[in-house]
């Protein structure tokens, strides 16, 4: 478990990849990391509350991303009481079949555009198969959408949400 701290800069914020790896966050701020503030794939597991996710950054060498939370490739995240702002692109994005994220009392707003093509601004994606829940959360002022889904068995539960 990683408690109390302050992670940043031209990098990935935080990593859980691949299966048995397992991540705990408690009263973390993730600011200005570049490309995913946190990124959990290939069966990764994450747990966090208390968590703050803000200003993810584009790769400087190839302007994409700046997400908040990326889950991949059959990889679960369970997050509460957390907030994510004014990341790029798409604020929490997951992709792919047996992939899974549970948000409560989450805050996700002030999405921005990718600084590579100035589109998408979106607060939640589910693509290709994977599973969103959220629980007495709120969604505000993105750029372009709330929430997201496409691609076969996409998933977007909500229950409580302010959007």
């Amino acid at each position: 478990m990683v408690r109390n701290l302050r992670v940043g800069g031209n990098q990935y914020g935080v990593v859980s990849d691949g299966v048995g790896h397992s991540l705990e966050l408690l009263g973390v701020l993730v600011a200005e990391a570049a490309v995913s503030g946190v990124m959990v794939r290939s069966g990764g597991q994450f747990i966090a509350s208390g968590l703050v996710v803000r200003d993810t950054r584009s790769w400087s060498a190839e302007p994409r991303f700046g997400r908040g939370l990326d889950v991949s490739h059959g990889a679960q995240a369970e997050v509460a009481r957390a907030v994510f702002e004014r990341n790029r692109d798409v604020a929490i994005y997951a992709s792919d079949a047996g992939t899974s994220v549970t948000l409560r009392e989450v805050v996700v707003r002030e999405t921005r555009s990718g600084e590579s093509d100035n589109a998408r601004g979106r607060g939640v994606d589910a693509w290709d198969g994977a599973t969103v829940s959220l629980a007495r959360s709120a969604i505000e002022n993105n750029r372009e959408c709330a929430l997201f889904a496409t691609g076969t068995g996409s998933t977007l539960a909500l229950s409580e949400v302010v959007v």
